[in-house]
């Protein structure tokens, strides 16, 4: 018996999608509203969810705690409204439930970041699902998260690949900035209570990357790194945002040694190798960038291990270094890396000038001529819900860093 439970906040917008994707599970769904002013709470009981007011405190984990103490159910499933459940997972996902012996379960959050073109889809995994038990409860005024507490009664954690695709980030500037100015108004709270808490110091150095304030964000990851433990879950994050902002300021040997000494730590994080590539890239270490996006391309990441910019360690490093053969005139590898950056999301359209430019430099003009065709042909849509089809941004860009759904939620 499942019950899905949520808080929301003026997403008349995205809940009924959310809804329709959990609805054939759910026994029971519990929609906490902390405030709306439009229609949310009307969608919520169109789907005949029981629906509870809870005023905002200005404290995330205080609603989610009091959406948990409505579900009577055995299963508690929490979800935001700006999240679906993947079809093809929804009979897996009952199927998981009447079988394991875990306490609880985690997901992978699928982000699709930005807007098209220069959309991109980041991979890892949160506690969504657990067994429905008083003693579970969120922590932190922000980005709450229900596992410590599960870990502290001795309960056991399933990692799944059951899919959860968020759009959150797709959202309107106006939406945007509203969430961003609040999250960095209760980060600085959590701060001024605890100055040198390094989660809190990642998260709002995340808060000012994805806003492109990119010497705030490295301030912040810098002050982070210094008190962080070097066994904490988000440690390989942090790294990666970190060398990520140090490359966005021209601060290229600072990033440089600094990803190698991460890559000694996380050598299978084929986010560091990529961007390793683009900085020996930026470096004009030209030799030693082929062998990093090599590597990038290689490397068998794990969401459940590592959050990932899966756009940014397949077809992006297949383009820089198509870019790369190019301007070195090895049009064959050039077309190769083209093709093959094509073959995995034929939406690239640089990809497409590239593999021109390569047959321009074959002579086969003919050829040329039918990839800039194909090329006018493709719709630069962004990404489907299920991520299927993305289009990258510039390929020498650092990846996107997704400031919170790999490990916990992005609350209303």
């Amino acid at each position: 018996m499942i019950a899905v439970c949520m808080i929301v906040r003026n997403e008349e917008t995205t809940l009924a999608r959310c809804l329709k994707s959990v609805q054939e599970i759910a026994d029971d769904l519990v929609v906490v509203d902390t405030g709306s002013t439009d229609g949310t709470t009307a969608v919520a009981r169109s789907f005949e969810a029981r629906v509870f007011e809870f005023p905002w405190q200005g404290d995330f984990s205080a609603a989610r705690n009091f959406a948990l103490e409505q579900v009577d159910e055995e299963w508690t499933l929490v979800i935001d409204a700006d999240e679906e459940l993947h079809p093809s997972d929804r009979n897996r996902l009952v199927e998981l439930l009447q079988n394991t012996r875990a306490d609880a379960v985690s997901v992978e959050i699928h982000n699709i970041l930005g807007t098209p073109p220069a959309t991109e889809v980041m991979v890892g995994h949160s506690v969504r699902i657990l067994r429905t038990d008083r003693r579970y409860r969120y922590t932190g005024i922000i980005h709450e998260d229900v596992t410590p507490s599960i870990q502290a009664g001795g309960g056991r954690v399933y990692i799944s690949d059951i899919k959860f695709l968020h759009s959150g980030y797709r959202q309107d500037n106006e939406k945007r900035a509203q969430r961003h100015a609040r999250n960095v108004t209760l980060l600085q709270k959590a701060l001024a209570h605890s100055p040198h808490d390094p989660k809190a110091l990642f998260e709002l150095g995340t808060e000012y990357y994805v806003e492109n304030q990119f010497e705030l964000a490295a301030q912040h990851y810098e002050q982070s790194f210094r008190y962080c433990p070097s066994k904490a879950a988000y440690r390989p994050r942090l790294l990666r945002n970190y060398i990520a902002a140090l490359n966005q300021i021209g601060r290229h040997v600072d990033g440089y040694r600094l990803v190698v000494e991460a890559l000694s730590d996380y050598p299978d994080y084929a986010d560091l190798w990529f961007l390793r590539g683009v900085i020996e890239r930026n470096l004009s270490r030209l030799d030693d960038a082929v062998g990093s996006f090599g590597q990038a391309i290689a490397a068998s990441t794990r969401p459940s291990t590592y959050e990932t910019n899966r756009s940014a360690c397949r077809e992006k490093a297949h383009l820089n270094l198509a870019e790369m053969f190019l301007e070195r005139g090895n049009a064959e590898e050039a077309l190769e890396h083209a093709m093959a950056c094509l073959a995995i999301n034929p939406s690239i359209l640089p990809a497409y000038t590239v593999a021109a430019k390569a047959f321009v430099a074959q002579g086969k003009l003919l050829a040329a001529r039918e990839v800039l065709e194909m090329a006018r042909t493709v719709s630069p849509g962004g990404t489907t819900m299920d991520g299927s089809t993305t289009v990258t941004s510039r390929s020498t860009v650092s990846p996107s860093v997704c400031p919170r759904k790999s490990t916990g939620l992005s609350s209303k």
